[in-house]
């Protein structure tokens, strides 16, 4: 209750697109990221043939890394 209002509380919010839970234990983000990432994966496969083995290196490690970076800057002093 606040304010003698009753109040849902919800399981996960979004803030800047980090997903939140009650617990803290980012099951909905870290399966959200997963699929993220793997989709940018399904997506290099298309071009694979016309990049070189250390320009797909670096494009993985761009777009899984951007990714896990991100979350970490948007909490970073929480």
């Amino acid at each position: 209750m606040v304010n003698g209002s009753a109040v849902t509380l919800l399981p996960s919010v979004s803030c800047l697109g980090v997903i939140v839970d009650q617990e803290m234990l980012f099951v909905d983000h870290i399966r959200r990221l997963a699929s993220l990432c793997f989709y940018w994966l399904r997506q290099l496969r298309s071009i694979r043939r016309t990049l070189t083995t250390e320009t797909t290196k670096i494009l993985v490690y761009a777009l899984v890394i951007s990714q896990i970076g991100y979350c970490n800057g948007v909490l970073a002093g929480a």
